[in-house]
């Protein structure tokens, strides 16, 4: 009689810790990866995450609450344009560097505030690409318009 009991709470104990385990994998904030590539500007080394879709473009580095000194996101645009940033949804001030097709810095937006939403930042030169760092690298680093971006 005892066995009859004992079976159904087994079973329902497992389906729970089963549940449990679902709902937490997916509940879980995966991190984002900063190992897509490496950007270097004078000498300086920088993993980064490369965003190069709409998609991933269009959430940058929105909804993360830091990223360390030497990580960054590189955003990859198909040619040369306008392309304006601002800080929706973000949680720490950034550096905005621009950089035209032959990977030279065209413009840098120092310290860069979530409290600027909705003001949009934009290069006064073409670019294609744009780096993302820590607010405060840029300028710590003496990066200056000119210089050359290695990227691989």
């Amino acid at each position: 009689m005892k066995r009859k009991k004992i079976l159904p709470t087994i079973v329902f104990t497992f389906f729970i810790i089963i549940g449990v385990a679902v709902v937490g994998a997916v509940s879980a904030k995966i991190p984002d990866s900063y190992d897509d590539g490496m950007v270097t500007i004078q000498n300086n080394t920088f993993s980064v995450a490369i965003a190069d879709t709409n998609q991933k473009r269009s959430s940058g580095l929105s909804h993360r609450s830091a990223i360390s000194d030497k990580q960054g996101m590189f955003f990859v645009f198909d040619s040369q344009g306008d392309y304006a940033f601002w800080m929706q949804d973000m949680e720490f001030a950034i550096d905005i560097i621009w950089i035209d097709d032959e990977y030279r810095i065209t413009h840098i937006e120092h310290q860069v505030s979530p409290e600027s939403f909705p003001e949009s930042f934009r290069s006064p030169a073409p670019s294609q690409y744009v780096l993302e760092v820590r607010s405060g690298i840029a300028g710590g680093l003496g990066w200056k318009v000119g210089d050359l971006v290695n990227v691989r």
